[in-house]
Parts: structure tokens; C-alpha cells; sequence
């Protein structure tokens, strides 16, 4: 028994220091991280464009290789699912979890396809707000996580469900494939004023059209991005656009310009993915923040302190 003591805890002690020596590695890989974008927020005037995008692309890598180390696939900070009597809370969508009793937000496993085990991830469900049996795309709240990402962590999605966090537009297309959704849009100030958006339908395509946006119908008090009078910055129909993925309507590259990834046209009266500045204020000449320009008593290029996307089917 000694003997088997001993052996136990030599394979504890050396579990420890595995453990403690991947998150040396990926604090080190983490202050790589943070390295690179000071580069970039010192490059934002900068004309070369080459550079910066060879930068993105070794911040990309970086974070590919602190996934591996970290065991998960986007480091999302996990809430457990309840149980539905005692299986596993597996619904097509939020809406389905809540229509079979499930009233507590956190994050569920998700498919919306079931007869396709390939179209199962995690989502947070929004339960209690505004009827419940919301599944949250996008949450912008504390500028935990750098939205300026290229195509595949945008297709895959990133953040932490507690915090910033996108789904992944794969997902998100998923959602939109298989029935009628509705959409809405909340948005918060520095004043703690809020406005919102409904929008009574929404179909975001594959990865072949670019995830092409296409929305119907709208009620609130934020402004519809989507039928604006100016062509130009109308998110109708517009295609998704990060730096190394250009679709907008545009000679130059929004995204890059603008530090995001979005539904540019040429480029936006609304980006909801640029930086989280805190108390709103900009560090540079580039309105590249939480922009949402159709709420007018903010004034042009004001950046939010929150933003929130989130879907729900049209019959719920």
C-alpha cells in the first residue's frame, strides 16, 4: 500500500508541474499576444497595410497555439447546462430548451440540425430577458477579448461566454438555416441610456456567400441599420468582411480600417464589433469603436459601453 501511496504521489506531483509548466507557456504566449496588438493600436495611422496584416496573422497563430495548450477549442469560460430529467440539454436552439422548461440563463449545447451531430456547439441562452429563449450571438460588455480577428476565428467564433464573446458565424448560419428568426439588437451608453432593435426576420448565409446578411421587419427605438436611406451604408444584403477577407463595397478594406469584423457596405452607419473604449473615449483619429451612429443624440462615431445580438424563432 506504501508502494501504491508513493506512486500516487509522484504522478500528482508530476501532473502539477505538466499543469504548471502549460500555463507558464501559455502566460508567455498571452504577453506575446498583448505585445502585438500594442504594435498594432501604435500602427493605426500607419499606411502599411502589409505589416499589420502580417501581425494579425501572427496574433492568429498565437492564439491557435494557446487553444492547443489550454485543451479547448476558444477558451470560453464554461457554465454548466442543467440537466432536462436527468439527459443532457440539447435543444435546436434556446427557444426549444425553454418551450421544455428550462428558465435559467447559462450556456446549453446546442444543434440545430438534429439529425447532424456536426451542427452541435455551445451557446448562451438568454432565459429571462425579454421573454427568454434567446440564443446570444454577440455580447459586448467589459472589452475583455479583441474583436479584431481575421476570417476563421470569426467563422469559429471566440471570447468567453461571461464576457466578449462572438458565436461564430458558422453557427450563427446554422441557426438561421432551418426556420424563421428574429433578431434583436441591445444597446447601452455612457449615460446607462439604453435603445433597441427588433427585427422580425434574419438569414445569415454559408460560408460560400460570405455569410451574407439579409433582415426583414424591424420595431424599436434604435434606428434600422439594415434600410437606411444611403445606400451606401446599408447593412441589406451586405456580405462579411474581416482584414484578411475583404467584401465590402469599398476601394479600401473597412475592417482593417476600422479594427473589425462586420457587414460593411461602404463602410457602416453601425459596427458593432470595433474596440471597447472605456468610457467611450478614443485613443486615435479612427472611429473604430462600438459604433451604433442611427442613436443621433450620441453623436456621430460614439462608441457604447454595451452592445448584445441575440436570436429567437420568429413563432415563439
Amino acid at each position: 500500500m506504501t508502494h501504491i501511496q508513493s506512486l500516487l504521489t509522484s504522478l500528482g506531483d508530476s501532473l502539477n508541474q505538466d499543469l504548471l509548466d502549460a500555463n507558464n507557456r501559455i502566460n508567455s504566449l498571452s504577453r506575446q499576444v498583448n505585445t502585438l496588438q500594442g504594435q498594432i493600436h501604435s500602427m493605426a495611422d500607419s499606411r502599411s497595410n502589409a505589416t499589420l496584416d502580417q501581425i494579425m496573422r501572427d496574433i492568429e497563430s498565437l492564439r491557435a497555439r494557446m487553444n492547443l495548450l489550454s485543451g479547448a477549442p476558444d477558451m470560453r469560460a464554461m457554465i454548466l447546462p442543467k440537466s432536462l430529467d436527468g439527459k443532457e440539454a440539447l435543444g435546436v436552439d434556446c427557444a426549444s430548451l425553454f418551450r421544455r422548461g428550462t428558465k435559467v440563463s447559462g450556456v446549453y449545447t446546442l444543434q440545430p440540425d438534429p439529425a447532424d451531430n456536426s451542427t452541435r456547439f455551445d451557446a448562451y441562452c438568454d432565459m429571462e430577458n425579454d421573454g427568454g429563449g434567446w440564443t446570444v450571438i454577440q455580447r459586448r460588455i467589459d472589452g475583455s477579448d479583441d474583436f479584431y480577428r481575421g476570417w476563421e476565428s470569426y467563422k469559429i467564433g471566440f471570447g468567453n461566454f461571461l464576457h466578449d464573446f462572438w458565436l461564430g458565424l458558422d453557427n450563427i448560419h446554422l441557426l438561421t438555416k432551418f426556420g424563421n428568426n428574429k433578431m434583436r439588437i441591445d444597446l447601452w451608453n455612457w449615460e446607462n441610456m439604453t435603445r433597441f432593435g427588433e427585427f422580425n426576420f434574419v438569414r445569415i448565409a454559408d460560408e460560400k456567400d460570405k455569410y451574407r446578411i439579409l433582415v426583414g421587419g424591424y420595431q424599436g427605438n434604435s434606428g434600422n441599420p439594415f434600410h437606411t436611406p444611403q445606400y451606401s451604408t446599408r447593412m441589406q444584403s451586405m456580405q462579411f468582411s474581416t482584414f484578411d477577407n475583404d467584401n465590402d463595397m469599398d476601394p479600401g478594406n473597412c475592417a482593417r480600417t476600422f479594427t473589425s469584423g462586420w457587414w460593411f457596405n461602404r463602410c457602416y452607419r453601425v459596427n458593432l464589433n470595433g474596440v471597447w473604449y472605456a468610457d467611450g473615449t478614443y485613443f486615435g483619429p479612427a472611429t473604430n469603436g462600438i459604433v451604433w451612429d442611427l442613436w443621433v443624440e450620441n453623436g456621430p462615431g460614439y462608441s457604447l459601453q454595451a452592445a448584445e445580438m441575440k436570436l429567437r424563432p420568429s413563432n415563439f
